[in-house]
């Protein structure tokens, strides 16, 4: 067994774990959000949901004596208030969606930033355990490229006679913004392209380049599938 095709299996079984541990400190950004703003969460294995916030007592509350008159646009003596606690809660739910996309980004800019600080300190930048651990920090920013690419692979395979939409946290965040709804996926994709590719060609040593990107492409898609389809939902249902 060579030593390339050695170096490819190990990565590959790396990329499968921080396939698993991105999703779910993604979704754990989500849920970290969540909580600061007062709401109950549940964690699933790809997704979390958020319920019972501090508002919602409130709007159900008013929804059930004046839920009428709501639907109608009709007056009514709460209905300053009604539209205050929406608002809020409205800029509770942007925030909530944001978390997890801030989680995925930030993790990912401080193993770049530690990549970067520890090739300036020396000349010649040996690879230890703490650089590669950085390294699959930096590469969280595959989730920005991975989810437009995917819409589009989508879109392909359904067919183009279907309208083209963008999908994901990025997206949803666009729309609550009342842009068109690319603007973020396209603009953080373009980041991670740039930030994803400096990693790759310029901090990772050219000998070991070629087995990692071939065990990342292999454990990558492993890792999603296993955790996606088998295991995660037996964990967190």
């Amino acid at each position: 067994m060579s030593f390339t095709f050695r170096r490819s299996l190990l990565f590959a079984g790396l990329f499968v774990v921080f396939t698993i541990v991105g999703t779910l400190t993604h979704e754990l950004g989500h849920i970290a959000v969540a909580r600061w703003l007062g709401y109950q969460t549940t964690l699933h294995y790809g997704s979390m949901t958020w319920h019972s916030g501090p508002l919602d007592d409130r709007l159900n509350a008013i929804l059930i004596r004046y839920g009428g008159e709501i639907e109608e646009d009709i007056d009514f003596p709460s209905r300053a208030e009604y539209y205050q606690l929406e608002a809020a809660r409205l800029q509770h739910v942007f925030w909530m969606t944001a978390g997890g996309p801030i989680q995925t980004m930030a993790t990912g800019l401080v193993g770049l930033l530690v990549l970067r600080f520890r090739s300036i300190e020396r000349r010649t930048f040996s690879f230890k355990w703490i650089d590669w651990l950085a390294v699959f920090l930096a590469l969280f920013w595959l989730r920005e490229i991975f989810n437009p690419l995917a819409s589009i692979i989508g879109w392909l395979y359904k067919g183009t006679k279907i309208s083209f939409r963008f999908s994901g946290d990025e997206h949803h965040l666009s729309q609550m913004l009342q842009l068109k709804g690319w603007e973020f996926p396209v603009l953080f994709g373009l980041l991670g392209t740039m930030i994803v590719s400096y990693v790759l060609f310029s901090l990772i040593p050219r000998k070991e380049r070629n087995a990692f990107i071939a065990g990342g492409a292999i454990g990558g898609l492993v890792g999603y599938w296993l955790w996606m389809e088998i295991f995660g939902p037996l964990v967190l249902s």
